[in-house]
Order: C-alpha cells, then sequence, then structure tokens
C-alpha cells in the first residue's frame, strides 16, 4: 500500500477524531447553556407576574379614575345626592367592577363614605380595620392637580392590597378637587390563583416574617440585587422579590418558582456522550500515534538524516542513497534530482546578479556609466581626496542643438547620435577616467588626478571635436554643438549633491554666454555660486507658485487732507514669501528680481491678482465692502498678451465694483514702454481699474510722459519724501510733483511716512495721501480672509 494511500486512512482518522473533539468541546459548552437557558425562563416568569400585576393595577387605576370623574361622585362627596349610595353602591356594583374595597375622603381627608369587602364573611368593616399606616395615607391623599393618579400595593391584616387613590373631580377635570376616591383589590388565595392561569407560573406572596424567607439570602446561589434573591433547588429555580408600599417601606416577598427540567434532561444526555467520547480519543489517538510511527516516521528520519549530512557538509554534489518503493524513495530521487537543477540555477543567477548590476550602474543606451555611479564615486573621491590638494575635476556637458535632431530626424536619429558622443568621450579621455549620462542630452565627465586648466584643455579639444562632428541621418546631415561646465574640486568636506550643483551652474553660464563654450570655475568662485543660488530659487518659487506658499500684506494709504477723509479707504497689497527653515518672511526684494530674470513674476501676478479677487468678493458679500485695493504689476506682466487677457477675463467675472481693484506700474518701466503701458491702461480702465505710478521722483521724472499716460494716483518715491525736513532742493521737487499732478487732476501719495512731523508738513504741502509705519504697518490679510471663508461656510 503506498504512503499517499496510508496518510488518506490516517487523514481519515484524523477528521474523525477532530470530529469527535469538537462534539466534546461543544457538549463542554452545552451545560453553561442549558443553564443560561435555565435563568432565562425564569427571569421570563417573573417578568410575566410582575407585567399582570401591573396590568391589575392598570385596570384598577382606569376604574378608579371612571368614578373620580363622574359628576355623581362629585356631587356625592359634596353631600348633594343621598340616594347615591342606595343607587351606585351596592354589593352588587362592586361584584360587578371586581373591587374590594371602596373609600371616598373629603377635601380634608375624613371619610365620607367606606366600603370593605372581606371574602369570607362578606361583613362591612370600617376603614380604619384596614390599619393603614401614617406614611402611607399620606402619599395616598396626595393630589397637587386634577389628573394626578396614586397606585400600589399596601399591607393590611388581610392580606397584600393592591390601591389606586384619584382626585375626584367634575366631568373633564372642571373645577377644584373636591376629595379623594380609593379602589382596592385585595391579592388574597383566589386573585392569586387567577394570576397563576393567567401566567402559568407557580407564584405566592409570603410574609417578610415567614420561615421559609428567613435566611432565604445566605442560601442563594445568585445575590441579584438586595430585593432580589435566587435559590436552586434539585428540582426548582426559586425567584424571591422584595415588594414594597406606597411610601416604599418593606411589604411582601413574592416568590416564583420556576422547574429545573432543561438542566435535568441536558445533563443526562452529556454525561453518557461525554464518556463515549473519552473513550473513542484515547483509542483513536493510540492507533494514529502507531500508525504515524511505523508509516511515515521511520521512513522520514532516515531521509532527514540523510539531509541533515548533507547541510553540514555544504556539499550540493552527493547524492542521496536511499532507497524505497513507496513515495518516500520517490522523494529522494526527486531531491537529487533538485540539486542538480539548483547547481544549474546558480550559475544563471550569478550571471543574472551580474547583469542587473552593470544595468543598475550603466546608461542601457550608451553603455557608460549613469548617475547612481558618477554619485558613488564621488562620495568615494570625497573620503579619500586631501583637504588643500586639487585630485580631480567634475565636468557638465549638455549637447546644443541636439532637439533640432530629434525633431527634424525622430528619436531614433537622436539615440544614434548619443552613441555616437557616447564614443568619442571616451576616446577623448584616460580610460581611467569616467564617462557619464546624466539623462537626455546631458553627459559628464570625471577626470582623475586632474589640475583645472588641464580639464579645460581636455574639454576644449572635445568642444571642437563635437563641433566637427557631421551626423548624416536619412541624407540630412547635423551639427551640433557642446556647451561644457569644469569644476574643478579641491574641498574634501563638499557633498556630491553641491559639487553636482556647481558644475551645474557653470555648465549653466556656459551656455548662457553663447553656447558651444568651456566655462572653468574654481571650487568657491562666486559667480558660479550666484547662479546656484539663482538657479534654487528658480525651483523655489516655482513650488511656491504651485503650493501657495505666497502670504498677502496690505498697507493702508491714509488721507492726509480733511476733503478726502470720506473718500473710501485705499489700501496697498504686497506680497510676501514664508521661509519655511527661519520662519520669517521674506521681502518682495529677496527674490523678484530672480523672479523676473526667469520670467516668473507674470506667475507671481497671476496668482497675487486671483487671490485678491477671491478676497474682495467674500469682504464685498459679508461685509459690504467698498475698500480700494492697489497691486503691484511687473513689468514682464505689462508685456505679455496672455496675462493681459488673463486680468481682462478675471475683472469681467469678477462682477466687483469698478475701482476695488487697481493697479501700479513702476515709472522706469512705463516711461521705457509708454506706447504699450499705455494700451495696457486704457484696456483695464475701460473695465472700471485705475492706475498708479509708483516710485516716481527717482527714475525720469518726466511730467510730458505723464500726459500720454491715463494714470489716476501719482506715488512719490518714499526716498524723496523723507529727506524734505533736511533738504530744500528735495521739498522743492516734491512741492512741484504734488502741483503739477493737482494741475493734471491726477491724486497725490507720500510714500515713507515714518514720523509725525513729516505728517504736518507733507499736509501742508498738500499732498492727498500718505503711506508709511507711522500711519500703518502691513497687516497680513491671509487669516481675515480664511475667518470670513468659515463663517460663509457655516
Amino acid at each position: 500500500m503506498s504512503i499517499q494511500r496510508r496518510v488518506s486512512v490516517v487523514l481519515l482518522l484524523v477528521i474523525v477524531t477532530f470530529g469527535g473533539l469538537s462534539y466534546s468541546l461543544l457538549a463542554t459548552q452545552m451545560t453553561p447553556a442549558f443553564l443560561s437557558l435555565e435563568m432565562e425562563a425564569a427571569s421570563t416568569n417573573l417578568a410575566r407576574v410582575k407585567g399582570a400585576l401591573a396590568n391589575d393595577v392598570s385596570q384598577l387605576t382606569l376604574k378608579s379614575g371612571d368614578w373620580a370623574t363622574w359628576d355623581n361622585s362629585h356631587r356625592f362627596i359634596l353631600g348633594h345626592d343621598e340616594n347615591y349610595v342606595e343607587d351606585n353602591l351596592g354589593a352588587s356594583t362592586f361584584e360587578q367592577i371586581d373591587i374590594d374595597v371602596v373609600l371616598f375622603l373629603d377635601i380634608d381627608s375624613r371619610l365620607h363614605w367606606g366600603l370593605l369587602f372581606e371574602d369570607e364573611t362578606d361583613d362591612r368593616k370600617l376603614l380604619d380595620e384596614l390599619q393603614v399606616s401614617e406614611s402611607v395615607r399620606q402619599v395616598l391623599l396626595t393630589h397637587e392637580s386634577t389628573d394626578s393618579v396614586v397606585h400600589g400595593m399596601i399591607s393590611t391584616r388581610f392580606g397584600p392590597l393592591i390601591l389606586s387613590s384619584r382626585p375626584i373631580v367634575r366631568n373633564k377635570y372642571v373645577g377644584p378637587i373636591a376629595g379623594t376616591l380609593i379602589f382596592g383589590q385585595f391579592l388574597d388565595v383566589e386573585r392569586l390563583a387567577i394570576l397563576q392561569d393567567r401566567t402559568e407560573v407557580d407564584l405566592a406572596f409570603l410574609a417578610r416574617r415567614d420561615p421559609e424567607v428567613r435566611g432565604v439570602q445566605d442560601e442563594a446561589n445568585t445575590l441579584l440585587s438586595s430585593a432580589h434573591w435566587q435559590v436552586a433547588t434539585e428540582d426548582s429555580r426559586i425567584d424571591y422579590l422584595e415588594m414594597y408600599d406606597l411610601a416604599d417601606n418593606p411589604l411582601h416577598i413574592l416568590r416564583v418558582r420556576t422547574p429545573r427540567d432543561i438542566t435535568a434532561l441536558g445533563g443526562k444526555t452529556l454525561y453518557g456522550s461525554l464518556l463515549s467520547l473519552a473513550v473513542l480519543i484515547c483509542f483513536v489517538a493510540i492507533v494514529i500515534w502507531l500508525l504515524l510511527r511505523r508509516i511515515v516516521v521511520h521512513p522520514l528520519t532516515a531521509l532527514t538524516g540523510h539531509v541533515t549530512e548533507l547541510k553540514k557538509t555544504g556539499d550540493m554534489t552527493k547524492r542521496l542513497d536511499f532507497v524505497g518503493q513507496d513515495e518516500i524513495g520517490e522523494l529522494a530521487v526527486a531531491f537529487s534530482d533538485m540539486q542538480n537543477t539548483l547547481l544549474e540555477r546558480e550559475v544563471k543567477v550569478n550571471e543574472s546578479v551580474l547583469k542587473l548590476e552593470y544595468q543598475a550602474t550603466h546608461d542601457a543606451l550608451t553603455g557608460l556609466a549613469n548617475r547612481r555611479t558618477l554619485n558613488n564615486q564621488l562620495d568615494r573621491l570625497n573620503e579619500s581626496v586631501g583637504a588643500d590638494d586639487i585630485k580631480y575635476c567634475v565636468c557638465i556637458l549638455d549637447l546644443d542643438r541636439f532637439k533640432i535632431v530629434n525633431d527634424t530626424s525622430g528619436h531614433a536619429a537622436g539615440d544614434a547620435l548619443l552613441v555616437q558622443v557616447a564614443t568619442l568621450l571616451t576616446e577623448s579621455v584616460y580610460t581611467t577616467d569616467t564617462v557619464v549620462r546624466l539623462g537626455g542630452d546631458e553627459f559628464a565627465l570625471v577626470l582623475y588626478d586632474c589640475e583645472g586648466n588641464v580639464a579645460f584643455r581636455i574639454c576644449e579639444r572635445i568642444r571642437e571635436k563635437l563641433e566637427a562632428l557631421s551626423f548624416c541621418w536619412a541624407d540630412i546631415h547635423h551639427r551640433i554643438g557642446v556647451s561644457i561646465g569644469v569644476l574643478s574640486v579641491s574641498d574634501s568636506e563638499r557633498n556630491v549633491s553641491e559639487i553636482l550643483q556647481r558644475a551645474d551652474a557653470a555648465c549653466f553660464t556656459a551656455k548662457e554666454s553663447g553656447r558651444n563654450q568651456v566655462y572653468l570655475v574654481a571650487d568657491s568662485e562666486p559667480a558660479v555660486d550666484a547662479k546656484r543660488r539663482e538657479l534654487h530659487w528658480v525651483q523655489r518659487l516655482t513650488t511656491a507658485i504651485d503650493l501657495d506658499q505666497f502670504i498677502l500684506f496690505t498697507q493702508a494709504i491714509v488721507p492726509l487732507q480733511a476733503s478726502r477723509k470720506n473718500e473710501a479707504d485705499r489700501l496697498e497689497v504686497l506680497v510676501r514669501l514664508r521661509n519655511y527653515a527661519t520662519k520669517k518672511l521674506l521681502p518682495p526684494g529677496a527674490f523678484i528680481p530672480s523672479a523676473e530674470r526667469y520670467k516668473l513674476s507674470a506667475k507671481i501676478d497671476q496668482w497675487v491678482v486671483t487671490q485678491m479677487v477671491r478676497y474682495t468678493n467674500i469682504y464685498e458679500d459679508v461685509f459690504g465692502d467698498d475698500r480700494m485695493y492697489w497691486i503691484n504689476l511687473s513689468g514682464a506682466s505689462l508685456s505679455d498678451e496672455r496675462f493681459t487677457s488673463f486680468l481682462e477675463a478675471t475683472i469681467k467675472d469678477s462682477k466687483l465694483q469698478p475701482g476695488r481693484l487697481n493697479f501700479e506700474i513702476t515709472e522706469s518701466f512705463a516711461i521705457q514702454n509708454v506706447a504699450e503701458v499705455s494700451t495696457f491702461m486704457q484696456r483695464l480702465k475701460d473695465l472700471g481699474c485705475q492706475f498708479a505710478l509708483d516710485d516716481f521722483g527717482t527714475g525720469f521724472s518726466s511730467f510730458n510722459y505723464l500726459q500720454s499716460l491715463p494714470i489716476d494716483c501719482l506715488k512719490i518715491d518714499g526716498l524723496i519724501v523723507r529727506k524734505i525736513l533736511e533738504s530744500k532742493v528735495d521739498r522743492m521737487f516734491v512741492k512741484s510733483i504734488i502741483d503739477i499732478a493737482h494741475a493734471m487732476d491726477v491724486v497725490t501719495v507720500a510714500e515713507f511716512v515714518e514720523d509725525d512731523e513729516l505728517i504736518e508738513e507733507l499736509t501742508t504741502m498738500g499732498a492727498d495721501f500718505g503711506q508709511g509705519f507711522a500711519l500703518g504697518r502691513p497687516q497680513e490679510i491671509m487669516p481675515i480672509a480664511s475667518q470670513v471663508a468659515g463663517e460663509l461656510q457655516a
């Protein structure tokens, strides 16, 4: 018989055993389940009895309510109907409505009329014979409103009595309370029998002094609460529930008995099953142990010994000599075959690893080292190079006019050209040097033990060879050039990123100088450092525009003349950039020059305009704001037709009132481009925008050009304004600007107003507005707008 069949038999035995164990565990869990069902049945019986009692109280309350609001009852308690007793309070009436006690009390709680029926004698008894305690009397006779009701249970010498007390009032609760009506029912033997029939539960009311009750709490299996005990006997589970009277005094004990039929039946069944399962499990366990030892354990022990020896020696050429006619024997043969396969695959894996390592460190197209290899080599060089000796140079090469080859002849031609360039570079340097393809049309050289002037000559020869290279593809001849930046490295403390940034900056300088050139830079040349910082600003500003990292401020333009006090407030919009490294704000002078140089200023202006349109719409909707905002525009924005179209569309779509958004243009750009700026102004003025000429007085200061520009405001440069108190010439110059501006019906604004004396002098000279720290410091606009936006969403 094969191992497969024998294992199948063993598995079958395991399944049977597992089934028995599962059943055994289930049975173990069934005993608590039987107990839980028993407890649930007891709780259900108790709840059923309590519900039946509550229903009796509810029915009694309804009956007393009908009588208490009956007009005849009201007249009777007031003493106006002597026939009421004879007509309505006879024994037959109370037998019909099943009432044992009836009490009519006047408004002073004196017994007006009372009747008590005792089942045995049917004699009429007085109220006092009920022996109701004073605390219960107070509860029964307390009615503060016409619709109040008091119901519950009390103890009497005749046994437990259910009572319902209602105020006697006129029909529909009209008029004051005339007295109190009390109905009662005894919980006697007959009524308990009725309750047992309705609930199908064995129950009884016991006196608190009853011998059965004494010590029941000590014998209870479960203490459910201070007023609820539970005792389990062999055949029953008994709940004892303490009942309270209307004054919350202990009254009687309610006993509810539940038979333990479920547990008895479950126990008998489980004991027999568990005993049988235990015997079966022991037998099956012994059989399985013997079978596994004979069929599997001994053969596998032999095979394991061979494998362990192979593991210790590590000799994959050694074969197993285990022989068998079953699956374990076949496993030994298969293990030997696996060894052969592993030996073959080990050779292939080693080859693949070498190939992957090559692909990870070399460019797939040209076979040159890639950027990863360059970084690793520079790391090693920086660890070994002396601090003062020039040991190597890094050169960055960027092909000129390579894009023309791709665009005219296709990428296949570009790839072929890159392969030729790679071959030319490899042949132009020593075999010990490193040639790297960085990606696209960029290459790098690492020249070891080479000074800067030698590296310059090598790169110049490479430039000449590439300039002379004539590349032909599909009868089209192409010529290219190369811009090379050469960095001689001497500082071993520099990291790789900084070295490559400086070399990139040198290559960029070569391109900016006219392309097809070699630019050599020493390790600490200021010009390249400046170029590197500018390139950093390009990335920094682009990120700031994309991620909304600029912050807007406003500074008030304050009227100096009384005639201007009632005009709408004027605010100049200022842009700042947060430096997240220092947690400080960078002024425009720190980043605007780089933005203008790399044609990013128009994008910044577009961002500012977009934000301000959003803010002004919020302010106008919430506050009815009519303030005038003045935004500075760069010269690049004024020369960009796309920006002009964007500005026109934005102003039209915003639906802002005319004059809400206005713009400032510097005098220097406006005077140099009068026609272009005038056209720009006119297009925006047609949409209700106003214009201010900023920094007037330090540039051309030409009044003739002013007549060619449709300006509304002239901002006098602060460098002149702050000198008018010391210099008569500057004072006269500012005064002439103000007078001429007024003659042209143009508003004047004095900048850099920083003290009260300057405010007084400018006011005397006739300046319309002033702007400076003495009149108001810049305030951030972002939190205000965010708060208002939150209020609108709420």
